[in-house]
């Protein structure tokens, strides 16, 4: 099954957000700095940012890899509920990615690879793994 590769997929974007986080948390002052000499090159001086809105999104993006590798554990091991908050995540995630599409388009792996877990995740073949592996 699909699963296991989906629950490594799951766990490797994890990893990075935690690695990401910790870095972007780790480096705040050099980040804040960053972003304040690219905003006045590029003549954005209406977006302000400040040092607790760097670590905010750094904590954030530390917390979203903390719950997927909570999500990745249960997928690799059977669980339904990591395959229900999957599916809620990923169709989360496709709504407010499509709007995005239109400026990024590099998010098309992550449309595509929402739309396979909400398509996959539904097939009666895997729900009756998931339901298996709860009667073990």
């Amino acid at each position: 099954m699909l699963v296991s590769l989906v629950a490594l997929l799951i766990l490797i974007g994890a990893l990075l957000a935690i690695v990401a986080g910790s870095l972007t948390y780790a480096s705040r002052d050099t980040f804040l700095s960053f972003f304040r000499n690219e905003t006045a090159t590029n003549n954005l001086t209406s977006v302000t940012l400040t040092l607790n809105d760097v670590a905010n999104f750094a904590l954030i993006l530390i917390g979203y890899g903390v719950l997927h590798v909570g999500i990745a554990y249960g997928l690799w091991t059977g669980q339904n509920w990591a395959r229900r908050v999957s599916l809620f995540l990923s169709a989360i995630g496709l709504l407010l990615t499509l709007p995005a599409l239109l400026l990024f388009p590099e998010l098309v792996l992550v449309v595509l690879f929402a739309g396979f877990v909400l398509y996959y995740f539904t097939r009666p073949r895997v729900k009756e793994f998931f339901k298996a592996s709860r009667k073990v």
